[in-house]
């Protein structure tokens, strides 16, 4: 059981940051899952109708199995998330994997929402796990819409969560190598 107190807790409007959710070593067990999951590569650069919109998204991601070696991952955030459930949201679990994404160069992801149609329409609490150190790549910022740049955000092992209906984006990565996990936890419909 973690525990967690208002150090490991930074809030904002928009997120909520728990501090060092991950180690520095458990960050980088997680990244060395990444080559070993490319059977399951995705295209995440795919809109509605199959069209690839590289202008929108451009970034290499596999999925997390939720059993075995990779269990405990999900279980740190479940926990994580009991705690950062700031907007007291109905939450359910995990109805999807988690997303092990890989900026490298001029890869970004442009401004968007998680909450979306069909499945997405259940995401309620987004998460972020920062698995790179800051000082192995440039650029590659996470932002918020109409908030100001927060360096917290690129700490390696900080969790960020933020519900899923929150427009945000990853800034183009100038050099280097970006990996983060992220997670969307599910629960009943908005009333």
């Amino acid at each position: 059981m973690i525990l967690f107190n208002s150090k490991t807790l930074k809030q904002n409007p928009f997120y909520t940051i728990q501090k060092n959710l991950f180690s520095k070593g458990e960050c980088e067990t997680i990244k060395e899952f990444y080559p070993l999951l490319t059977q399951n590569k995705i295209n995440p650069s795919l809109t509605g109708g199959g069209i690839l919109n590289k202008v929108k998204r451009l970034s290499e991601n596999v999925w997390l199995p939720f059993e075995g070696d990779f269990a405990w991952v999900y279980g740190r955030i479940a926990e994580g998330a009991k705690q950062c459930n700031v907007w007291d949201f109905d939450l359910t679990g995990f109805l999807e994997n988690i997303q092990l994404a890989h900026y490298r160069q001029d890869s970004h992801y442009g401004w968007h929402v998680d909450a979306g149609t069909d499945q997405m329409s259940l995401r309620k609490l987004s998460a972020i796990i920062q698995l790179s150190d800051p000082s192995e790549y440039e650029g590659g910022d996470l932002e918020f819409f109409m908030e100001q740049k927060d360096d917290e955000l690129k700490t390696q092992g900080h969790c960020i969560f933020f519900p899923s209906y929150t427009v945000h984006r990853v800034c183009p990565v100038i050099s280097g190598q970006r990996f983060s996990a992220v997670i969307w936890i599910s629960g009943s419909p908005y009333k």
